[in-house]
């Protein structure tokens, strides 16, 4: 079956083809388009693209749709590189149908969508580059994948529980032998249906898990020595990147107390007990008990940190004073409300706040709240630490008004 958009109804199925113009990019991986009072989300095309697209699913006045056919091409369409992405067989990337300069500016498109959307603000941003990145390959030097009944690695097709089994990636760092690694897997004793994680360090040598226990990873001539199940930016210039925009944005002074919340195994601590000085110090939350056990390690015996397990909302209630905060929260943001993250720091005043996102809604939302608490939006930056993917993370400061 094939309808044009002025022909289909609010009775679309699944399986049925629309012809369709595509409007703007949505937060997701998708593109929008309307047809007779549905908002269908449409992977595989771009903006101002004609398209026919296949329905996947349908709820209520909603409909997502898969591309089949491009009508009107984009100026910025190229053919994919990967064939697992051509054949819809593995949802780890969004935008391989895309130009690299033009994903970028895309991206910077959903970040300022979501804070006009959720935080009513008009915001300018640009999105930037890791470090180094020109192609936006070969970036990935962590990834998690499934073992088959017939112990192979394996990724999930985009919204499905169906597994395809991988021998190469384009995205995973050059080092990251799939096929070599596939025989490793087979020999195992590890089960199907288990999760199977493979990192490479920064000296290029691929760690397993089940067999590998620590990685070595290195930022600007600092080592970490960290649980392969700890969380690491898995691009392998974004700890670097990261790095350089809080040691230039954090107006740090000597003798300051600073919070790192949601400090994982201390990357960023690692640093900034170097710029508080001796009379300064770190206190670092995080919850996450691998993460914490790294860090305890990494941060034993220096007088300078402290680090405290457990969830955020509560450990910050113990903190009596502190001057400065950065927040690098999980996708769901940080806690608002009475009781929440931001309401403390309406207690504590630190006078600037630093904010790492991986989500620009939830960024937007708490963007939102931390005006509302009392400080103002100093600057944002976004950064395509994800290449190919629909994935954005952020860079916000804020400064608390009246200063």
């Amino acid at each position: 079956m094939q309808a044009t958009g002025d022909e289909i109804g609010r009775s679309v199925a699944v399986g049925d083809r629309l012809t369709l113009d595509i409007e703007r990019i949505a937060h997701g991986g998708h593109f929008i388009a309307h047809a007779q009072g549905l908002t269908i989300f449409v992977r595989g095309a771009i903006k101002g693209e004609r398209i026919v697209a296949e329905v996947t699913q349908v709820k209520k006045k909603i409909a997502w749709a898969e591309t089949i056919e491009v009508l009107t091409s984009s100026p910025h369409r190229r053919e994919a590189p990967c064939h697992y992405f051509r054949e819809r067989a593995c949802g780890g990337c969004d935008f391989q149908h895309i130009d690299l300069a033009f994903q970028r500016e895309l991206k910077a498109e959903v970040v300022a969508d979501s804070f006009r959307r959720i935080a009513q603000m008009e915001i300018e941003v640009e999105c930037l580059p890791a470090h180094g990145d020109v192609s936006g390959l070969h970036w990935r030097t962590r990834m998690d994948f499934t073992v088959t009944p017939s112990k192979r690695l394996a990724l999930h097709p985009h919204r499905s529980d169906s597994l395809t089994e991988i021998t190469s990636c384009l995205i995973a760092h050059e080092e990251m032998d799939l096929i070599s690694i596939n025989a490793s897997v087979e020999r195992s004793k590890i089960r199907p249906w288990e999760r199977f994680r493979v990192a490479v360090d920064s000296d290029s040598k691929v760690r397993l898990s089940g067999r590998d226990g620590t990685v070595e990873m290195k930022v600007e001539k600092k080592s970490f020595p960290i649980s392969i199940e700890s969380f690491w930016q898995p691009h392998l210039s974004a700890a670097s990147t990261l790095v350089d925009q809080v040691m230039e944005l954090l107006n740090m002074r000597e003798g300051d107390h600073l919070l790192d919340l949601y400090g994982g195994v201390g990357l960023f601590t690692a640093f900034l007990r170097d710029a508080v000085g001796e009379t300064g110090k770190v206190t670092l939350i995080e919850s996450d008990p691998d993460a914490i056990a790294d860090a305890k390690r990494i941060f034993s015996g220096d007088r300078r940190v402290k680090v405290s397990a457990g969830r955020v909302e509560q450990k910050i209630k113990e903190i009596e004073s502190c001057d400065l905060v950065l927040l690098d929260p999980p996708r769901s943001g940080v806690a608002v409300g009475p009781n929440g993250v931001i309401a403390e720091f309406q207690r504590l005043r630190p006078r600037e706040i630093l904010y790492i996102s991986c989500d620009p809604a939830t960024l937007a939302r708490d963007s939102k709240a931390l005006v509302e608490a009392g400080y103002e939006m100093a600057l944002i930056r976004a950064f395509d630490l994800f290449p190919m993917t629909e994935h954005i993370e952020s860079v916000a400061k804020f400064i608390r008004k009246g200063q």
